[in-house]
């Protein structure tokens, strides 16, 4: 009785250079609609013939290949992937046609009663995913925050941090807005333009400058220890007398 080694599947069995698993890739083209892929495999194939060692061949690109994005329950994270993007690439133990076009769990069988023609594919370079966010050495993220988890641009101009202490961070550019923990909200602008038909304020208002108020106040206010609504002061003309109230 033979002893079946793994060293005697791969001499006997199975030909490991028909055979893919994981391998470094770039995005060549991104196709949003779809959410798939072309991408051309970073790596040459270097093999030995009967007659010669050493031989190197570029792989060709790989089209239609799925690539990921992170999601669940009808709800998405997308990001816009864009060309030379680092990807890591998988292959699926059997070809998968019936589930990338058709959305479909089972193959199914032909007219003339044969498998389909794909299922018999394993671990082939037609049945790649990609999955974009592994970075080499040279392409790795800077100002990685260690201790807090970020949604960020590139350059960190842009970023939704949740800090380790509590706080939430949001930053574009100059702007920002900073969620305390314990209730209080800064934000920090150059500006600030609310547009709505109606402002609520359950409780008091600071103001610390001027306010231009292009209509009429009402029901009324009190600034500076002065009720609008009933104020009053001298005319301004000859004729002399104080002004009615609301002006």
């Amino acid at each position: 009785m033979r002893l079946i080694t793994t060293q005697y599947l791969l001499d006997n069995i199975m030909n490991m250079d028909d055979y893919h698993f994981e391998m470094p890739g770039r995005i060549v083209e991104y196709f949003p609609l779809a959410q798939t892929a072309t991408v051309k495999i970073s790596n040459d194939r270097t093999f030995d013939t009967s007659s010669d060692t050493d031989m190197q061949v570029t792989p060709g690109l790989l089209y239609d290949v799925p690539v990921f994005t992170s999601g669940g329950g009808g709800w998405h994270t997308t990001y816009p992937i864009k060309a030379n993007d680092p990807c890591k690439l998988s292959f699926s133990q059997f070809g998968y046609d019936h589930w990338l076009y058709d959305n479909s769990d089972a193959a199914g069988i032909r007219a003339d009663g044969h498998p389909q023609p794909w299922t018999k594919r394993k671990f082939d370079l037609n049945d790649g995913f990609a999955q974009v966010g592994w970075n080499n050495i040279p392409t790795a993220i800077s100002g990685y925050s260690a201790s807090d988890a970020e949604f960020r641009n590139a350059d960190n101009s842009q970023r939704v941090t949740l800090k380790a202490a509590g706080h939430i961070e949001i930053v574009a550019g100059s702007t920002s807005i900073v969620l305390s923990k314990d209730g209080k909200v800064t934000i920090t602008a150059t500006q600030v333009d609310v547009v709505t038909p109606l402002a609520t304020f359950s409780g008091d208002v600071t103001v610390i400058g001027d306010i231009n108020a292009g209509k009429l106040i009402s029901p009324s206010a009190v600034i500076d220890g002065k009720e609008l609504a009933s104020h009053t002061h001298p005319e301004n003309n000859a004729n002399g007398g104080n002004t009615s109230t609301n002006n």
